[in-house]
């Protein structure tokens, strides 16, 4: 062999090798679910991007190892080479990705999974070259042992890591500077660990001059991310949120605020009481005794706001998943103006757990439940439109209760709105569908769903007490009715937990648009 690490030791102990193969383990496993999440923000379809960036990083670690056998000399300088060079990569890779797909086109693809395949042969690249460099010190089956132990506990370490910790307290682009930063710190240790190392100054000095780079670069993430979230959205972004869950962003444009979250909008200011006023005053309107009120979903408070005008009310719960959601919309001054400051009411109490598994372990009964969630573009969404959660929900019901549901657009995704008619219709003895024309979204449906008959032509003289700006009792009797454009498909499945088809109809539709 001509490698120094044949002569002598460069390296005297085999622990601080593994210890960088520990902490090159993690920041690899966490450059691909960054890669994923930020694929998954931009495009939607999470499933379907992690899918492909982690078959995509995988394999190409597959090529990575593979081109390692081509190299066999200055191991050592080799490793330090492809810690210096993926860090560079990975802190720098979600910049280039979001800066790219603001250009759009097909350069963004090739970034996307360019930056994909260049890390993942890198990180490949590394274990066969520890293996060998490491041959001289141990023998073969505890040097591989070793070896492939240490980077498992740190896949582990970094997967567990980047949804617990990294991505929800620094932020994605904060994490992938950090996570460069850390790729480097390991190679700045070992470099000091060598001994007969000739190079060594010339290393150190790079190895610090980068550091510096990304540390800088996470003194400025702020700037940074504002810039690149503003080059998504055409109005001004006021506020950007990395939640444990979600990205939540609020733009401003006069007196329109929107929000989104990871990229899809979920409401306009100027026409979201549209939407709230359907999906509360319709069924409010229909149920005789209105006092207690789930609301699945509505971290914003929008509905919860809608809910309260109605006097008889004694008890709201609110069930979202988000905590930061519901803090931001009952502490942001803009945003508790948006909803009355709804979640401050002592009638709302908010609740942080999954909604599927609020109705499991819940043991109270409602007049009202109003399913205000996002639509079902992921499998994690699509339990939340199943049979089998609506079979929780109504139990959950009190025998004149309803449920009411949002459910995507009859028009643009009518397979997915009938899909969720359908599957309410499986649990409950009695369903109404209707519909309302809101501008930021185009015609909106919503399904109810009842154990006892709901006769909704009783709005003719029943009238809605509250306060509206768009709804009135001659209006919502409009509602109900469907044009044959938007009438219901002849195949349509219903959705399940072990069978969502909802996703399917789902991405199809939209993707028509």
């Amino acid at each position: 062999m001509t490698d120094q690490s044949s002569k002598s030791p460069l390296l005297k102990s085999h622990y601080v090798m593994l210890l960088v193969v520990c902490i090159t383990a993690i920041c690899g496993i966490v450059y691909e679910l960054m890669i994923s999440t930020a694929a998954s923000y931009l495009m939607g379809d999470s499933v379907k991007q992690f899918s492909i960036i982690i078959g995509i990083y995988m394999s190409s670690m597959g090529l990575g190892a593979y081109l390692s056998k081509f190299f066999n000399d200055k191991l050592i300088e080799r490793f330090l080479q492809v810690e210096i060079i993926v860090s560079l990569i990975g802190g720098s890779s979600i910049i280039l990705i979001f800066y790219f797909y603001a250009m759009g086109g097909i350069l963004y693809s090739i970034v996307l999974y360019g930056l994909t395949i260049l890390i993942g042969m890198l990180v490949g690249f590394e274990i066969p070259l520890v293996i060998r460099i490491m041959e001289n010190i141990l023998k073969l089956k505890e040097n591989v042992a070793n070896v492939l132990a240490f980077d498992y506990v740190g896949g582990l370490v970094g997967s567990v890591a980047f949804p617990l910790l990294l991505l929800p307290s620094l932020g994605i682009m904060k994490t992938a500077m950090l996570m460069g930063a850390l790729n480097l710190i390991s190679a700045l240790w070992l470099i000091l660990k060598l001994k007969n190392f000739k190079h060594k100054k010339a290393y150190l000095a790079f190895v610090i001059v980068f550091i510096s780079l990304l540390g800088a670069g996470m003194l400025y993430a702020e700037p940074i991310n504002y810039y690149l979230e503003q080059n998504l959205y055409k109005d001004k972004v006021i506020i950007t949120e990395q939640t444990r869950y979600q990205k939540l962003v609020v733009t401003r444009y006069k007196n329109d605020i929107r929000l989104f979250i990871d990229g899809n909008l979920q409401f306009s200011s100027t026409d979201e009481y549209r939407y709230h006023e359907g999906i509360v005053h319709i069924p409010a309107s229909l149920t005789p005794d209105l006092k207690d009120v789930l609301i699945l979903g509505g971290g914003d408070g929008l509905a919860a706001r809608e809910v309260l005008k109605h006097n008889s009310v004694e008890n709201i719960i609110l069930v979202d998943l988000d905590k930061k959601m519901i803090d931001l919309f009952k502490n942001n001054k803009i945003l508790s103006e948006l909803n009355n400051k709804s979640l401050q009411n002592p009638r709302v109490q908010a609740i942080t757990t999954d909604a599927f598994d609020y109705v499991n372990n819940d043991n109270n009964y409602y007049d009202l439940i109003i399913v205000d969630l996002p639509d079902p573009r992921t499998p994690s969404l699509s339990k939340l439109y199943c049979k089998q959660f609506y079979q929780l929900a109504k139990k959950r019901l009190k025998p004149a209760g309803i449920l009411v549901t949002q459910a995507t657009s009859p028009f643009f995704s009518r397979r997915t709105f009938w899909c969720i008619v359908k599957t309410m219709e499986e649990v409950f003895p009695h369903v109404n569908e209707y519909h309302i024309d809101i501008m930021s979204f185009g015609d909106w449906g919503f399904v109810m769903g009842s154990k006892i008959p709901v006769d909704h032509k009783t709005l003719k003289t029943r009238k809605i007490e509250v306060s509206t700006r768009f709804i009135h009792n001659r209006l919502a009797l409009t509602f109900f009715e469907f044009g044959k454009d938007i009438s219901r498909p002849d195949d349509i499945k219903i959705n399940t937990l072990l069978s969502p088809v909802i996703v399917q109809y789902y991405l199809q539709d939209w993707n028509k648009w």
